[in-house]
């Protein structure tokens, strides 16, 4: 999957990710970078919505492992199943949310989907503004094979 793929998809099947105005900025088999402007996220503050940063970083975990899976067979649903968030900082301008996984657990997470018909990972996810760490989270996502009713 393409960086433009992932956008195309993204802002056509999240809602949220069209009004945020979502930008996929990289993207590998093991890393992540989103992006998205003040103006639309912000408070009545003028800094990041605490909402619209936990969305940015939650659909970086998200997107980062949907890669994998989109093209699956039998089809898997992925979800966040929990998360802790730290602020750190005030974002104060476009905001920037990366996150990675090593090649072991990935492939510990896809082997256990297929074998078992359920996984679990957790990721740790970054989102910086004006070359601040802003906010940490620690994310874990559920994947379940969906599988055919006989």
């Amino acid at each position: 999957m393409t960086t433009e793929e992932l956008q195309q998809f993204l802002l056509a099947e999240i809602p949220l990710a069209r009004c945020m105005a979502l930008e996929v900025e990289a993207l590998s088999g093991s890393a992540i970078r989103l992006a998205a402007p003040l103006e639309p996220n912000r408070n009545d503050k003028g800094t990041g919505f605490g909402g619209s940063i936990a969305s940015l970083m939650t659909l970086a975990g998200w997107s980062l492992l949907h890669q994998h899976l989109a093209t699956g067979q039998p089809p898997a649903a992925l979800m966040i199943h929990t998360s802790e968030l730290r602020y750190q900082a005030p974002v104060t301008g476009r905001m920037t949310v990366e996150t990675s996984i090593d090649s072991a657990s990935l492939q510990g997470f896809l082997t256990t989907l297929q074998t078992r018909g359920k996984a679990r990972v957790e990721l740790e996810i970054h989102c910086h503004s004006d070359d601040r760490l802003c906010a940490r989270m620690q994310g874990r996502f559920v994947a379940l094979l969906q599988r055919e009713s006989t």
